[in-house]
């Protein structure tokens, strides 16, 4: 009875572990037709240091253990851009829990001031205005005004509500929890996109980054 209770466990784990290896491999392949289609490069591993790179964005300090893979990057009409699977963990012991993200990051040619945006009532983020399903706090007192007047509704309202936002300084981020979905980093990279065109000819007060800054970005890549 033992060496069959055995053998079925092992039989169970054996088809789990080969369900786990043929998704990722399924996976692996769709983000290289994504980024042969997008004309970005691709790597399961992370070669860029998005931990490092990113590190002022407050979404990528979240909690320990982080990790980036599957990792999308080139570059994008909006400026240089990186798509990729965030791991991160919460808590310890028997309190831990995992979290995983796709993040979609741009770089972009202007310096925007800080704010976020994230499903409304997701957060303590203080004293948020609220614009359709989504919570939006800003660092500056005219921020919510210049980001209403260059019509930011257009982009949240076609956005999906679990989608969180952060533009600090030149980087343009927009995350939403893990989906196997082969839609979800495209349509993640449209909206970054989206987003940014919006920054970049509607907000008043954007001042370019400094050249050194931008060549620095180049030769990361």
């Amino acid at each position: 009875m033992y060496r069959f209770w055995f053998c079925l466990g092992l039989l169970v784990i054996t088809g789990l572990v080969v369900r786990v290896v043929i998704s990722r491999r399924r996976r692996t392949r769709t983000l290289l037709s994504l980024a042969t289609e997008l004309h970005l490069s691709f790597s399961p591993e992370d070669l860029i240091d998005v931990q490092d790179r990113y590190h002022n964005l407050d979404m990528i300090r979240r909690g320990h253990s982080r990790h980036a893979c599957n990792i999308l990057y080139g570059r994008a009409d909006a400026g240089l851009v990186t798509v990729f699977c965030y791991h991160y963990d919460l808590g310890f012991g028997a309190h831990q829990v995992s979290r995983d993200w796709w993040f979609a990051v741009l770089e972009t040619p202007g310096v925007h001031k800080h704010w976020r945006a994230v499903p409304a009532g997701a957060s303590t983020l203080t004293s948020p205005v609220r614009i359709d399903v989504f919570d939006l706090q800003a660092d500056h007192r005219d921020t919510l005004s210049q980001l209403t007047d260059a019509g930011i509704e257009r982009v949240l309202e076609a956005a999906p509500a679990d989608y969180h936002w952060e533009v600090r300084g030149p980087l343009v981020a927009v995350a939403t929890p893990f989906d196997p979905a082969p839609e979800t980093p495209r349509r993640l990279l449209i909206t970054a996109c989206d987003l940014a065109r919006i920054l970049a000819h509607a907000l008043p007060g954007q001042r370019e980054a400094k050249p050194a800054a931008s060549g620095a970005n180049e030769s990361g890549r």
